[in-house]
């Protein structure tokens, strides 16, 4: 055949029973020239295809074939032509092979991804907003809602004061964003600390629980203007605002140091 190597065998060689214009064709597809070749996989299917239908309606014109085949407008010179070794048509086949099915995975895969819905949602900012307003717009991120605590605020109770995760962070699209809502604080007595300086442990136990707080340490001090036995000091001090139940520490005299009477 014009324009490939002598030492390429023609498929008739092998199996009289193909057609010539099939024989044509392979020869065309084994050329060394790229412009004697298919340019693509479904060039040569549509030329095998027409080689098969000339075998049994009659050859059509050389030409014709080869320009419809593989969309050639300028052939190249006999003497241009040389062997592709057959060798290399294996190799390309199984690479053909591998990108197909490499393909086909690819399109399986995408098919049976989520048809909506972002696989990540951006936490928004819902502190200092009511409960309900909070859970729709963390809800419209794809996320969800849990309460975990209340905190006492001075503000109107049912806000969120804290957030988990902070506004602002990339988290999946189901994940649980988990607040902290105000509660309605409670009023806390305030009482004015009694002076019990000069007075037994007794009476003064007696006057700090009489005003509602408590005795805390106790600890002595010697000290040589102050009996023995008698409060020296206290903490937090007489005449300072402090809450129910707070402890007054005390300490007691031990009298002058011996030697020093």
């Amino acid at each position: 055949m014009a324009g490939v190597g002598s030492d390429v065998v023609p498929p008739v060689r092998y199996n009289p029973a193909v057609p010539p214009a099939v024989g044509h064709v392979v020869m065309l597809a084994l050329s060394h020239e790229p412009l004697r070749r298919p340019p693509h996989g479904h060039a040569l299917a549509r030329a095998l295809r027409e080689a098969r239908r000339t075998a049994e309606e009659g050859p059509p014109p050389a030409k014709e074939v080869e320009a419809d085949a593989f969309t050639r407008t300028s052939p190249a010179s006999p003497r241009e032509l040389h062997l592709r070794p057959l060798f290399l048509w294996p190799a390309v086949a199984v690479l053909a092979l591998v990108v197909a099915m490499a393909v086909g995975g690819f399109l399986w895969w995408s098919e049976r991804l989520p048809a909506s819905g972002p696989s990540v949602a951006i936490v928004p900012n819902v502190e200092g907003v009511p409960l309900e307003q909070a859970e729709q717009v963390v809800r419209a991120q794809g996320l969800r809602v849990e309460v975990v605590g209340t905190q006492p605020a001075d503000g109107p109770p049912g806000l969120v004061v804290a957030q988990t995760p902070v506004p602002g962070s990339l988290v999946p699209a189901d994940r649980t964003v988990r607040v902290v809502l105000s509660a309605k604080a409670t009023p806390v007595a305030v009482i004015t600390v009694p002076d019990v300086f000069g007075l037994s442990l007794q009476q003064a136990t007696f006057v700090l629980e009489g005003a509602g707080l408590s005795v805390g340490q106790i600890r002595q001090a010697h000290d040589a203007a102050v009996p023995a036995g008698l409060v020296l000091e206290q903490n937090p001090r007489a005449g300072v605002s402090v809450a129910t139940g707070t402890a007054v520490d005390l300490i007691i005299s031990a009298g002058p140091v011996a030697g020093e009477e």
